[in-house]
């Protein structure tokens, strides 16, 4: 696994070794080695899990990531009593494939999106994990909304596969555009993704925008449409810099009372 992660720049510093030649600390700067020789300490240490941790203990930033990594490390070399900030993760971390440790040590997915994976359909994990690491970029949140509805629309578009799903119309489209960021691309597939998911509310949503258009409210005075849409009730609020904008924008809500519009909005 170290000689798969990105070798960093770093201030020059010798390699630390113990009598057996294992390596304690410094992997990636053997990695930049150039030439044939390297500056190198021998120590003599009992055991070189803590030897390690002991030359990394204040350097370290010690997220959870890395406080996983060094967990399973110890519990691989039976060590216990491990003095990290963080030592209790799910036990479904320690059994994940070594495509994805790989994947968590290089950054390229979080501890949260592992468990996701683990947690999804087994026959969907692979397509998953090499959708998130080669085509797209989401967050833990994101990522838990993208694995439930991409599953759920296999089963309501009635295709044989996730592949499938993709190759819908509007979502293929989305992918063959090369100009996107893998988090444009993201964000676009999930906004597509509820549209398709949500046919219904999706209707309600855009007849809901059209009909406010027409009151013409003018700027600062906004309705939150998700609550309208799916809870049937109407949020309004409007902001404004002084007393006089404030007292402009009510009175102006309140003169659009008399508008049809609002029995449109509200019989729909």
């Amino acid at each position: 696994m170290l000689l798969k992660l990105q070798p960093q720049p770093v201030l020059v510093a010798p390699l630390v070794i113990d009598s057996e030649r294992n390596l304690i600390d410094g992997y990636r700067r053997f990695q930049l080695a150039e030439g044939e020789f390297v500056d190198v300490i021998s120590m003599p240490v009992e055991n070189v899990f803590h030897a390690a941790l002991a030359l990394n203990q204040r350097t370290r930033s010690w997220d959870g990531l890395d406080c996983f990594l060094w967990t399973r490390w110890a519990r691989q070399m039976r060590i216990a009593n491990v003095m990290l900030p963080i030592t209790k993760f799910p036990d479904d971390l320690f059994h994940i494939s070594d495509s994805l440790l790989f994947l968590l040590a290089q950054r390229r997915l979080t501890l949260r999106q592992v468990i996701l994976l683990t947690h999804a359909p087994k026959r969907y994990r692979e397509f998953f994990q090499e959708f998130l690491q080669e085509t797209i970029h989401l967050n833990d949140n994101e990522t838990a909304i993208f694995i439930e509805m991409a599953s759920d629309l296999k089963t309501t578009l009635e295709k044989r596969s996730l592949e499938e799903v993709f190759q819908e119309t509007v979502l293929a489209g989305i992918l063959d555009e090369r100009h996107l960021t893998p988090k444009q691309r993201g964000e676009r597939l999930l906004e597509e993704m509820r549209r398709l998911r949500y046919p219904y509310y999706q209707k309600k949503s855009d007849e809901f925008s059209l009909l406010w258009q027409q009151l013409d409210l003018g700027t600062g005075v906004n309705a939150n449409k998700r609550m309208f849409v799916e809870r049937e009730i109407l949020q309004v609020t409007w902001s404004a810099a002084s007393f006089e904008e404030a007292k402009d924008r009510a009175e102006r809500l309140y003169r659009s009372l008399n508008s049809q519009v609002w029995s449109k909005i509200w019989e729909r």
